[in-house]
């Protein structure tokens, strides 16, 4: 499903940005 495929996109987004959640 796109749930995961979501969380991914926002932890890759967040690497970038340098953040950790």
């Amino acid at each position: 499903s796109g749930e995961t495929n979501y969380k991914q996109r926002s932890i890759d987004r967040a690497r970038s940005n340098g953040e950790i959640y």
